[in-house]
């Protein structure tokens, strides 16, 4: 084949072989780049069985696009010489690089996160690998893991031979290969095979996973899972036994500290006998492995959902205290300098408010030779874009012509253009000069604009977060060009109110990961065409319990200021910090603000001014009645108690008696009012995070999702707090939302991507587990939220961090296992007793939705007053109680003094 061409491909030399083909490095004579040639040797060109699995190995890994899967670039015939073209790698397989023994810890988890997010994509596409191992698995020169070989790919039906078939042994220097394949009944390599791939059982996406903790094993013991003396030994240990636990066992060679617990738990879970009792999506074991990545881990993460958003003023008191002390410092002058030389000390400052009206200010953003700013604000009915001179009282307004949202604006590095979002006009980002003159559409998604240095480009996020607890949805970040409009991802994990470097290097954010908000940053610049576009490596620059958001650079560089509240309020800190790799070069430290709320921070070109805004917040509850046969309330809703916590997800007991609701902070708590307003309970108090408490049928026990175990898990309590009991300790999923039967008997609760069934008895001492089918291809997730009183439909809503028009409320009808949208938006729907109408909220308000006729209308109206943050209704469906956020702040400006 030497100096033969394949059409455009010139063959410059031999690779390597396996027993599906030959492979080549060639010239591609049109775009003058080499590539690796896979060519179908001629012993098995006459082979309808290798033809039929070459041609779907080309077809499968064709219709996949992602970083961490072999690019397929070509597939076709030259003189009677099958050949497929792929991007060329130099590395080695992962295969090679166990022969010097176990990874350290560290070098594992990213390797396997790389190859669960290629897994994840090869599934979204229904495409399920079935031969995961390490010689399928190449590691290029500089880290990025590529999956190879999809010659087994799920839509190739399984084969059969009458013994079992031993490929060429022959690694391939370049990974393209299937070395040491052996097949027998099955189709798969005897010892990363699944059970039910052992069994000639069809196969799924979770064969792959268990797969996947064969090599993951691998990795971490330097010994395989499950090997033994012969083929029939080892499959009957893939049926019947464990593999060694890594403490037993010693890992020579490797630098690499014990294997932590929670990794150990994550592996032996992907070796699950049972699939249902496996992770049950890759997605979900990348989230698990992207928290056991984090620099301080040892746990599994949390989910990347809140309920709503969090106020500062949840811990009202301590912010008091922490504010008085701030304003005895502020006096002081600059009270941290005691000690500090003079090159590093943190700045003093001197404040003073710039907007007094009686509304809450939001989104400001200082032009860059700090004389004036833009904020939105709802002053006229809307919530508008404002510009106003620094020292001024007359605020301008720029977007009066929409009578729909607009917020977040920013101005850009020249200060002439600010660019903002708005749902009028198709939504998304627009672009528009100084005084609001011309503007333009840039996008038609997106939140948090933030410019390039240059002002060339500018960077957006896909989840709205205005507060720290405001985790709705995974958040990508994506950069468009400002003249083109071209658009190119650049990271997918979770990432809001991103910030450019003031060189162009990285761009920080803050992250909702494992439970925590943590600030990181990433690398601004795409890499070039010549190069695989790998994913991004996230740096972390703060990974611990306390709350930390919205970071914005210093001009110079040298410094990240973000809100945090590791002092006991939300306050301004920051941490000094190399811009070119994202590396922190000490602690963070408190640059305190005179409130005991403060975020959005923007800084003036030369550094010398911060402007901020600063909120509080008070939670009221009301109750109403309401004709559930006529479909409205009746009479005013009356006020039952007001309290400076974050009331989330209310839930009324079966008797009508009392209301148990969730709190969001630092830690949530339940409690439990009556329902007239008296004798406030404290149900639970620790650190952990425990949300959405539903009390069951028979009012006997509260469930809810919490965090004490290290990941989330459904509980359950009585009404006093005691019994606290986990349905879901052998569960690996990170469990949300729970929903109870109308029997008691069981309970549903979604996943960020699947929902899962709970069949039990009490007490629970055996507990039946199942997943309900996924909505169909294409279709965003599905978080179920209520069951219909007739045990027939879950009523949930679509978490889309992509589109605003694939979000909204959706039905799951058992009987038929088929999914209906109802709604383009729309969150926590509850059920009336007729199981066929709904409540849920919507815009600030309470809606009621038919599901027969298709039609919905308000049933309590946000009107001139705060909005609806949450709500429940009685059983009997005659008295609605809900929930309404009364805030108010204001912008300031902060003086640094250094």
């Amino acid at each position: 084949m030497i100096a033969k061409s394949l059409g455009p491909y010139r063959i410059l030399g031999k690779l390597g072989e396996g027993g599906m083909g030959e492979v080549y490095r060639a010239r591609d004579t049109r775009l003058g780049r080499d590539v690796a040639v896979k060519v179908l040797p001629e012993a098995l060109a006459g082979d309808p069985g290798a033809l039929a699995r070459f041609e779907q190995e080309a077809r499968a890994v064709a219709s996949l696009s992602h970083p961490n899967i072999l690019a397929i670039h070509d597939f076709g015939t030259e003189d009677g010489v099958r050949f497929a073209v792929t991007e060329l790698l130099e590395g080695a397989t992962l295969r090679e690089k166990l022969e010097s023994g176990p990874m350290p810890v560290r070098k594992a988890l990213d390797y396997a996160l790389q190859m669960a997010r290629g897994l994840a994509a090869a599934h979204d596409r229904g495409v399920v690998h079935r031969d995961v191992k390490p010689d399928n698995v190449f590691v290029t020169s500089d880290g990025v893991v590529k999956i190879l070989d999809f010659g087994l790919a799920k839509a190739q039906a399984p084969a059969s031979t009458d013994s079992p078939t031993m490929m060429s042994p022959a690694r391939l220097r370049q990974g393209y290969g299937e070395a040491g394949t052996e097949m027998g009944t099955v189709l798969g390599t005897v010892g990363y095979m699944s059970p039910e791939q052992v069994r000639a059982q069809a196969v799924d996406r979770r064969s792959d996973i268990f797969s996947f903790g064969c090599v993951l094993y691998e990795m971490l013991s330097g010994r395989r899972a499950f090997v033994r003396g012969t083929t029939v030994e080892t499959m009957t240990a893939i049926l019947n036994d464990d593999p060694p636990a890594f403490e037993t066992l010693a890992r020579p060679g490797s630098p690499a500290a014990p294997v932590p617990a929670a990794l150990s738990r994550l592996v032996l879970h992907c070796l699950e006998k049972d699939p249902n009792e496996r992770f049950q999506s890759a997605r979900d074991l990348a989230f698990d492995l992207q928290s056991l990545a984090s620099p301080s881990s040892s746990e599994t993460a949390a989910p990347r959902v809140e309920t709503r958003r969090f106020r500062g003023t949840a811990w009202l008191a301590v912010s008091i205290l922490v504010a008085g002390a701030a304003a005895v410092a502020f006096l002081a002058g600059d009270w941290l300098g005691a000690g500090r030389s003079a090159a590093n000390r943190v700045p003093g400052t001197e404040v003073r408010p710039l907007t007094f009206q009686p509304a809450l200010e939001l989104d400001p953003s200082l032009s860059p030779d700090g004389q004036s700013f833009v904020f939105s604000a709802n002053y006229t009915g809307s919530e508008d874009i404002w510009v106003q001179r620094v020292g001024g009282q007359n605020p301008v307004n720029l977007t009066k012509e929409c009578d729909k949202r607009d917020d977040s604006p920013a101005f850009s590095p020249t200060g002439d253009r600010i660019a903002y979002r708005t749902e009028c006009g198709g939504g998304g980002i627009w672009v528009m000069g100084a005084t609001g003159e011309s503007p333009r559409r840039l996008t038609d998604f997106g939140y948090a604009p933030a410019w390039s240095p240059d002002g060339r480009e500018i960077v957006v996020a896909t989840d709205n977060r205005p507060q720290p607890y405001d985790a709705n949805f995974t958040s990508q970040l994506w950069v468009v060009n400002v003249e083109t409009g071209a658009k190119r991802l650049l990271f997918d994990g979770d990432a809001a109110n991103p910030n450019w470097s003031p060189h162009g290097l990285r761009i920080a954010y803050w992250r909702e990961l494992g439970g925590q908000r943590d600030i990181a940053t990433v690398a601004a610049a795409a890499p070039p065409p010549s190069q695989p576009a790998a994913p991004p490596v996230p740096v972390p620059v703060t990974d611990d319990a306390a709350t930390d958001w919205d970071p914005v650079w210093s001009p110079d560089g040298n410094y990240l200021y973000f809100g945090s509240d590791r002092a006991g309020s939300l306050n301004l800190w920051r941490v000094a910090i190399d811009e070119r790799t994202g590396k922190t070069r000490g602690q963070p430290e408190p640059v305190t603000l005179p409130a005991p709320w403060s975020g959005h921070y923007s800084i003036s070109r030369d550094g010398s001014r911060i402007i901020y805004r600063t909120l509080a917040s008070t939670d009221t509850v009301y109750r109403v009645s309401f004709d559930p046969e006529a479909g409205k309330t009746v009479g005013q809703a009356v006020s039952i108690f007001g309290t400076s916590l974050v009331v989330t997800t209310p839930d009324v007991s079966p008797d009508g008696r009392s209301i148990v609701f969730a709190t969001v902070g630092s830690h949530g708590d339940l409690f439990l009012v009556r329902s007239d307003g008296t004798s406030l309970t404290h149900l639970t108090d620790d650190p952990a995070r425990d949300r959405r408490p539903v009390f069951s049928p028979d009012g006997a026990r509260i469930a809810f999702y919490s965090n004490r175990s290290g990941k989330y898990e459904i509980w359950t309590t009585r009404p006093d707090g005691s019994e606290q009991v986990s349905l879901t300790p052998k569960l690996f999923v990170e469990a949300l939302y729970p929903n109870w039967s109308p029997n008691g008997r069981a309970i549903v609760f979604p996943t960020t991507v699947d929902n899962h069934l709970l069949e039990f008895t009490w007490p629970p001492t055996d507990v039946r587990h199942t997943v309900l089918p996924r909505p169909p291809k294409g279709w965003p997730a599905f978080w179920s939220y209520s069951w219909s009183p007739d045990s027939s439909t879950l009523a949930g809503y679509f978490a889309s961090a992509e589109r605003d028009e694939d979000r909204g409320l959706a039905l799951y009808a058992f009987a038929t296992q088929q999914y209906e949208r109802l709604t383009r938006s729309g969150i926590f729907p509850l059920w009336l007793p007729d199981s066929r109408r709904l409540l849920y909220l919507d815009r600030g308000a309470l809606w009621l939705f038919d599901t027969t006729t298709k039609t919905g209308r308000v049933v309590v109206e946000t009107g001139d007053g705060p909005p609806l943050t949450s709500f429940t209704v009685s059983r009997d469906g005659k008295v609605i109680y809900f929930v309404r956020e009364h805030s108010d702040g204001d912008i300031w400006l902060a003086t640094l003094k250094q």
